[in-house]
C-alpha cells in the first residue's frame, strides 16, 4: 500500500544536531552526589535543535542572594528575539503544476501567520540535468512573494534529473545563513548523475548489439529479480545499510563523468561480443562488462546512493527535511508522474521512505494534494503541537518548594495556581501543568504537559528553584548536574511524533578550608610537677635551697626555691599551641666545700644531684587546651642530708660559753623569677633517658 501521509524520522539520524549531548547526558545519569572537579565539566546548560526543528533549552545558575540554591529553566521554542527561518524549495522539472500551486498557496497562508517576532526567508532551486538557483534568499513579505511564487511556478524543460546535485546546491545555499533551516524537495525521484556527478556505465546487450548506458534502465541488467529488489527501497535507509559500501567501492572503481545515456561501440554497430568503445577502457575499470554486471551496481544505484548521501549530509547541518514523492496524474498517461510511479516504483519508493534515514517524507497523489505541505508551515510556524516533560531532579539537589515553579509564554509571566495536597501547580486553564513526586522510581521528578501548540516565536519556559541538599563537607571544587534526566517527548503539528533529551546543566562550588581555630591560652599552675625537697639532719627553712628548671635543648627557663614543708613550686605556664613540652628539674648546687667526700658538699649538707624528667602534653578538642604532666614514678623529690661537723680536739684555752648556732646555713637568698614562656618541642626525649613516667591530670 503505498504511503500518503508524510511521516516523519524514526531513527537517530532525525536528531543528529544533538550528536554533541550523548556523553553530557550519560555522565549526569551516572552521577550521584558531588563530583570533583576532574570528573565533570561546569556548564550552565544550553540549546539544541531536533532533527524535526524543535528548540530545546535548559539553563541553570547559582541564586544571587539565596545560598546553595539554584534557579533552573526548561524551554521549549526558540529564546531568540526574533525567530529567522530560511525554507528552501529544491524542485524536480517533473513537480506538477498542481504540487507548485499548492506549496505557493502554502506560503499565502505561511504569509498571513508570520508575526512581528518571525521573519521567513525563501529560496528556490530548480534542478534537471543541471541545478540552479533561481530565486535567492528573500524575504517573505506581501511585495515579495509574487517573486517567489514566479519562481516556483517555473517549469523547466531539459532533459535527465540529477537528485543529488539539486540537494547540494541547496546545501550550499543554506550553509550561507545562519537560522532555523528547512528543505522541501519536490521530485518523481527518478535520477541519473549527471552533469559533473560520478556515474556507472555498464555494457549492455540488446537489439542485437552492445552498447554502454547510464540510463534509467539498467536495474534489470544488476538485478535481475527486480521486484525483490525494489521492495527494499521502502526502507531506503536499510537499502543504503545493505548495499551502500559496496556502491561506494563501485563508483570509486567505475565512476566517471556523465557524458550521454548511451554510447555505440567504435568498432561498428552489430557486434554482440567484444565491442570497444572510444574513450573507454575495459582494462581500465571504465565500465562494467556485460557479463560481470549481476556482480556489480547500476548507474541508477549510484545516483539513488549519492542522492541519499546527500540527504544525510544536509541532516548532519542541522537542516529540517521534507520530500515528497509527486506520483500525481494519470498512471496510463505515458510522461505523468503517476505513469513514471508505475514503470519506475524504486523511485518514488525511496523518496517516499527518505524519513527512514532523515526529516519527513510521503508520496503525494491525486486527492492527497490539497494540504500537503501543512505540516511545512506548522513546523515553520510551531515547535510542538504538544507534548510531556520529565525532569528528574538530580540527586544533590531537592525542589526548593511548589511556589517557585513558574512559567512564561513569549515571555509573559503566565499566573499559576498551587495544589500543595496534589503536587501541581496548574497555569491558563490548564493547558500547562507541573505534577511534583517526590517519591518517583527515578528520583524527585517533575512532570509538565503542555496541551496547546507552542510557536516558535513564543517559547514557553518553565522554572523552578532547587536546594543543594547533599552538600560536600570537605574542602574542594565540585560540579553537580541539577538533574539527573530531563527529556520531552511531543506531538508535531504535521501530526508526526517525536522524543529528545534536554542538555543537563552543570553546576560547581567550592568548599572551602576552614579557617584555623586558635584556641584561647591555658595556663598550669606552677605546682605541677610535684617538685619537693627534704632535708634530713636538720630543719628545712624557706628559701634554702634552689631549684631551676630547663627545656629539652638544656636552657634554664624558670627557677624556684623550697617552702619550709618542703614544697618547690615554679611560676605558672601559659600555652597557646597544644604539643609535647618535655623538661628537666635539678638542684643549683654550690662549689663544693669537700672535695675529698663523694658528692657535692657546702656547709655540712650533701646535696641530690637528681636531674628528674618531666613532660607537659598540651592537647586541643574543640578549641580549647586541655594539659597532662607527668613526672617519674617516684615523684620529683630532692634528697639533702645534713650532717654536723665533728667537735675539734680540746685545747688550753678557756672555755667559752657561747654556744654556736647549730643551724644550717642557706644557700643564698631565695631569687624571684617571671614566668617564662614554654618551648614546643616535639619528640624528643626527657632528659633522663629510661625514666619512667606517670601521668597527672591538670
Amino acid at each position: 500500500m503505498r504511503k500518503n501521509v508524510p511521516r516523519r524520522a524514526k531513527g537517530a539520524l532525525g536528531r543528529v544536531a544533538a550528536a554533541g549531548l550523548a556523553a553530557v547526558l550519560a555522565l549526569g545519569v551516572a552521577v550521584s552526589g558531588p563530583v570533583a572537579a576532574s570528573a565533570l565539566e561546569a556548564t550552565p546548560g544550553g540549546s539544541l535543535t531536533t532533527g524535526d526543528g524543535v528548540t530545546l533549552t535548559k539553563l541553570a545558575s547559582w541564586d544571587e542572594t539565596t545560598e546553595d540554591r539554584a534557579n533552573v529553566q526548561l524551554s521549549v521554542g526558540s529564546t531568540e528575539e526574533v525567530v529567522e527561518s530560511y525554507v528552501t524549495f529544491v524542485i524536480d522539472k517533473s513537480t506538477s503544476f498542481d504540487v507548485r500551486d499548492e506549496a505557493n498557496k502554502m506560503l499565502e497562508e505561511l504569509l498571513e501567520q508570520t508575526t512581528d517576532g518571525t521573519i521567513v526567508n525563501v529560496s528556490v532551486v530548480s534542478f534537471e540535468n543541471s541545478a540552479d538557483v533561481i530565486q535567492e534568499w528573500t524575504v517573505l513579505n506581501e511585495s515579495t512573494i509574487g517573486d517567489i511564487q514566479s519562481a516556483i511556478e517555473n517549469k523547466r524543460s531539459d532533459s535527465g534529473t540529477n537528485i543529488q546535485m539539486g540537494l547540494a546546491t541547496a546545501r550550499e545555499l543554506l550553509s550561507g545563513v545562519s537560522g532555523h533551516k528547512y528543505l522541501v524537495l519536490l521530485t518523481d525521484g527518478i535520477t541519473y548523475q549527471w552533469g559533473n556527478g560520478q556515474t556507472i556505465y555498464t555494457e549492455q546487450a540488446s537489439n542485437g548489439e552492445e552498447s554502454l548506458n547510464a540510463g534509467n534502465d539498467m536495474n534489470g541488467v544488476h538485478h535481475p529479480d527486480l521486484e525483490a529488489y525494489y521492495a527494499e527501497f521502502s526502507n531506503v535507509a536499510q537499502w543504503m545499510a545493505s548495499h551502500g559500501t559496496a556502491i561506494a567501492q563501485d563508483i570509486q572503481t567505475y565512476g566517471r563523468t556523465y557524458t550521454v545515456g548511451q554510447i555505440q561501440p567504435s568498432n561498428g554497430k552489430g557486434n554482440q561480443t567484444n565491442s570497444t568503445y572510444e574513450g573507454f577502457d575495459e582494462a581500465n575499470y571504465d565500465y562494467v562488462k556485460y557479463e560481470d554486471a549481476t556482480e556489480h551496481y547500476s548507474a541508477n544505484d549510484a545516483a539513488v546512493y549519492s542522492a541519499v548521501a546527500e540527504w544525510r549530509n544536509l541532516a548532519n547541518d542541522g537542516v529540517t527535511l521534507f520530500a515528497y514523492a509527486d506520483s500525481t496524474g494519470d498512471p496510463n498517461t505515458k510522461g505523468s508522474n503517476a505513469y513514471n510511479a508505475k514503470n519506475n516504483p524504486w523511485a518514488a519508493a525511496y523518496i517516499a521512505s527518505l524519513d527512514t534515514v532523515a526529516g519527513t517524507s510521503g508520496m503525494v497523489e491525486d486527492g492527497t494534494v490539497e494540504g500537503m505541505f501543512d505540516g511545512v508551515m506548522n513546523t515553520v510556524l510551531y515547535e510542538i503541537a504538544s507534548g510531556t516533560v520529565n525532569d528528574t531532579i538530580g540527586a544533590d539537589f531537592d525542589l526548593a518548594g511548589l511556589d517557585t515553579i513558574k512559567l512564561t509564554v513569549g515571555g509573559v509571566d503566565i499566573p499559576g495556581t498551587v495544589d500543595e495536597e496534589n503536587n501541581t501547580v496548574t497555569f491558563d486553564d490548564g493547558h500547562y501543568v507541573v505534577t511534583y513526586n517526590p517519591n518517583a522510581p527515578a528520583g524527585e521528578t517533575l512532570t509538565w504537559n503542555i496541551t496547546v501548540p507552542v510557536k516558535s516565536a513564543e517559547p514557553v519556559t518553565l522554572s523552578y528553584a532547587l536546594d543543594l541538599s547533599n552538600k560536600a563537607a570537605e574542602a574542594g571544587t565540585y560540579q553537580v548536574p541539577t538533574n539527573e534526566d530531563a527529556s520531552i517527548s511531543y506531538k508535531s503539528t504535521d501530526g508526526g511524533s517525536g522524543a529528545e533529551k534536554f542538555p543537563v546543566p552543570v553546576l560547581e562550588y567550592t568548599v572551602e578550608e576552614p579557617a584555623p581555630v586558635t584556641p584561647d591560652p591555658i595556663t598550669v599552675s606552677g605546682d605541677v610537677f610535684n617538685v619537693t625537697k627534704v632535708l634530713e639532719g636538720a630543719t628545712l627553712k624557706d628559701g634554702q635551697f634552689e631549684f631551676q628548671l630547663a627545656d629539652a635543648d638544656g636552657n634554664v627557663i624558670a627557677t624556684a626555691t623550697n617552702d619550709a614543708e618542703g614544697n618547690v613550686v615554679f611560676d605558672d605556664f601559659t600555652f597557646e599551641a597544644a604539643g609535647t613540652y618535655e623538661y628537666t628539674v635539678s638542684e643549683v648546687l654550690p662549689t663544693d666545700d669537700d672535695p675529698n667526700t663523694d658528692g657535692v658538699q657546702k656547709d655540712g649538707v650533701t646535696y641530690d644531684q637528681t636531674v628528674e624528667g618531666l613532660k607537659l602534653e598540651v592537647t586541643e578538642k574543640d578549641g580549647k587546651l586541655t594539659c597532662q604532666a607527668y613526672t617519674d614514678e617516684d615523684g620529683a623529690t630532692f634528697n639533702n642530708v645534713y650532717k654536723a661537723a665533728e667537735a675539734p680536739a680540746e685545747d688550753t684555752k678557756p672555755a667559752d660559753d657561747t654556744k654556736k648556732d647549730e643551724t644550717v646555713p642557706s644557700t643564698g637568698d631565695p631569687t624571684s623569677f617571671a614566668a617564662v614562656a614554654a618551648t614546643l618541642v616535639a619528640g624528643v626525649g626527657a632528659g633522663a633517658a629510661g625514666i619512667a613516667m606517670r601521668r597527672r591530670n591538670k
